[in-house]
Protein backbone atom coordinates (compact mmCIF):
# COMPACT_ATOMS: atom_id res chain seq x y z
CA UNK A 1 0.00 0.00 0.00
CA UNK A 2 2.75 2.65 0.67
CA UNK A 3 4.51 1.82 -2.54
CA UNK A 4 1.32 1.96 -4.54
CA UNK A 5 0.66 5.28 -2.27
CA UNK A 6 4.17 6.62 -3.98
CA UNK A 7 6.59 5.81 -1.16
CA UNK A 8 10.05 4.71 -1.45
CA UNK A 9 9.93 1.80 1.74
CA UNK A 10 13.08 -0.31 2.75
CA UNK A 11 12.22 -3.13 5.36
CA UNK A 12 15.50 -3.95 7.75
CA UNK A 13 15.35 -7.11 9.44
CA UNK A 14 16.38 -6.45 13.51
CA UNK A 15 15.24 -9.98 14.99
CA UNK A 16 18.49 -10.98 15.82
CA UNK A 17 17.62 -14.06 18.04
CA UNK A 18 15.62 -15.19 15.20
CA UNK A 19 16.16 -13.73 11.65
CA UNK A 20 14.92 -15.14 8.46
CA UNK A 21 12.92 -11.87 6.74
CA UNK A 22 15.23 -12.37 3.95
CA UNK A 23 14.51 -16.45 4.08
CA UNK A 24 10.90 -15.84 4.35
CA UNK A 25 10.73 -13.41 1.41
CA UNK A 26 12.54 -15.89 -0.67
CA UNK A 27 15.70 -14.65 -0.35
CA UNK A 28 19.02 -16.35 0.62
CA UNK A 29 21.35 -13.27 1.94
CA UNK A 30 25.11 -14.00 2.05
CA UNK A 31 25.52 -10.37 3.69
CA UNK A 32 23.69 -8.34 5.67
CA UNK A 33 23.20 -5.39 8.48
CA UNK A 34 25.58 -7.19 10.94
CA UNK A 35 27.85 -6.55 7.88
CA UNK A 36 27.18 -2.80 7.57
CA UNK A 37 27.33 -2.64 11.36
CA UNK A 38 31.02 -4.14 11.36
CA UNK A 39 32.05 -1.98 8.82
CA UNK A 40 33.08 -5.02 6.61
CA UNK A 41 30.53 -3.93 3.19
CA UNK A 42 28.51 -0.70 2.62
CA UNK A 43 25.24 -0.13 3.27
CA UNK A 44 24.74 -0.34 -0.62
CA UNK A 45 26.19 -3.64 -0.99
CA UNK A 46 24.03 -4.93 1.63
CA UNK A 47 20.45 -3.84 0.87
CA UNK A 48 18.53 -6.08 -1.51
CA UNK A 49 16.15 -4.29 -3.97
CA UNK A 50 13.57 -5.54 -5.78
CA UNK A 51 12.08 -4.26 -8.88
CA UNK A 52 8.87 -6.20 -8.90
CA UNK A 53 7.57 -4.66 -5.93
CA UNK A 54 9.66 -1.67 -5.41
CA UNK A 55 10.91 -2.61 -1.58
CA UNK A 56 14.66 -2.65 -0.62
CA UNK A 57 15.11 -5.14 2.12
CA UNK A 58 18.36 -4.86 4.91
CA UNK A 59 18.29 -8.70 5.93
CA UNK A 60 20.40 -10.15 8.75
CA UNK A 61 22.17 -13.15 7.13
CA UNK A 62 23.31 -13.83 10.83
CA UNK A 63 22.13 -13.26 14.51
CA UNK A 64 22.34 -13.92 17.55
CA UNK A 65 23.83 -12.09 20.93
CA UNK A 66 27.56 -11.47 19.29
CA UNK A 67 26.05 -9.79 16.41
CA UNK A 68 23.42 -7.62 17.98
CA UNK A 69 26.50 -6.35 20.11
CA UNK A 70 27.53 -4.45 17.04
CA UNK A 71 24.42 -1.82 17.79
CA UNK A 72 26.57 -0.44 20.16
CA UNK A 73 28.46 1.03 17.37
CA UNK A 74 28.37 4.44 15.08
CA UNK A 75 27.53 2.15 12.19
CA UNK A 76 23.36 1.43 13.99
CA UNK A 77 22.72 5.02 14.10
CA UNK A 78 24.38 6.04 10.71
CA UNK A 79 22.62 3.20 9.18
CA UNK A 80 19.22 4.60 10.64
CA UNK A 81 20.07 7.75 9.23
CA UNK A 82 21.03 6.86 5.75
CA UNK A 83 18.18 4.75 5.35
CA UNK A 84 15.97 7.67 5.93
CA UNK A 85 17.20 10.15 3.65
CA UNK A 86 17.16 7.65 0.91
CA UNK A 87 13.42 6.13 1.75
CA UNK A 88 10.23 7.45 2.84
CA UNK A 89 9.31 4.77 5.22
CA UNK A 90 11.65 2.23 6.61
CA UNK A 91 10.56 -0.47 8.55
CA UNK A 92 12.11 -2.42 11.31
CA UNK A 93 10.95 -5.74 12.20
CA UNK A 94 11.92 -6.51 15.74
CA UNK A 95 11.06 -9.52 16.20
CA UNK A 96 9.15 -10.65 19.39
CA UNK A 97 9.34 -7.93 22.03
CA UNK A 98 8.21 -10.09 24.35
CA UNK A 99 10.73 -12.58 24.15
CA UNK A 100 13.77 -12.56 26.88
CA UNK A 101 16.26 -12.84 24.06
CA UNK A 102 15.10 -10.54 21.57
CA UNK A 103 13.60 -7.56 23.64
CA UNK A 104 16.52 -6.10 24.88
CA UNK A 105 17.68 -6.29 21.09
CA UNK A 106 14.50 -4.65 20.10
CA UNK A 107 14.68 -2.36 22.68
CA UNK A 108 18.51 -1.13 21.84
CA UNK A 109 17.65 -0.98 18.20
CA UNK A 110 14.72 1.39 19.32
CA UNK A 111 17.15 3.54 21.19
CA UNK A 112 20.33 3.14 18.50
CA UNK A 113 18.47 3.82 15.85
CA UNK A 114 16.09 6.29 17.22
CA UNK A 115 12.93 5.20 15.37
CA UNK A 116 10.09 7.40 15.49
CA UNK A 117 7.18 4.80 15.56
CA UNK A 118 5.95 1.33 16.38
CA UNK A 119 2.84 -1.05 15.30
CA UNK A 120 3.01 -3.82 18.01
CA UNK A 121 1.43 -7.43 16.59
CA UNK A 122 0.14 -9.45 18.67
CA UNK A 123 -0.41 -13.63 18.58
CA UNK A 124 -3.39 -14.94 18.80
CA UNK A 125 -5.50 -16.51 21.55
CA UNK A 126 -3.46 -17.32 25.04
CA UNK A 127 -0.14 -17.08 23.72
CA UNK A 128 -0.93 -13.10 22.45
CA UNK A 129 1.14 -10.69 24.39
CA UNK A 130 -0.88 -8.41 26.41
CA UNK A 131 -0.03 -5.07 24.77
CA UNK A 132 -0.49 -3.47 28.00
CA UNK A 133 2.24 -5.06 29.90
CA UNK A 134 4.53 -5.60 26.88
CA UNK A 135 4.62 -1.66 26.52
CA UNK A 136 5.02 -0.74 30.58
CA UNK A 137 7.72 -3.64 30.31
CA UNK A 138 9.13 -1.79 27.66
CA UNK A 139 8.93 2.20 27.99
CA UNK A 140 10.86 2.60 24.75
CA UNK A 141 8.28 1.09 22.78
CA UNK A 142 5.75 2.54 24.67
CA UNK A 143 6.83 5.80 23.62
CA UNK A 144 6.75 5.08 20.12
CA UNK A 145 3.94 3.23 19.91
CA UNK A 146 1.37 4.06 16.97
CA UNK A 147 -0.69 0.88 17.84
CA UNK A 148 -1.84 -2.57 18.10
CA UNK A 149 -2.46 -4.67 15.86
CA UNK A 150 -3.54 -8.78 16.26
CA UNK A 151 -1.46 -11.07 13.70
CA UNK A 152 -4.49 -13.44 12.45
CA UNK A 153 -2.18 -16.34 10.80
CA UNK A 154 -1.87 -19.21 11.92
CA UNK A 155 1.52 -21.29 12.57
CA UNK A 156 2.36 -23.71 9.72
Amino acid sequence: LLVEAGKTVAIVDANFAKPGLAAHLGLAAEIGWVDVLSGRVSLAEAVVHSRGDRVSLLPLAIGGAAAASRLETIHASVTAGVLRYHYDIVLFDLGVVADPQQGPIARRVIQQCRLDGALVASGRGAAAAQPQQLLRSAPELATICLGVVENQLRAA
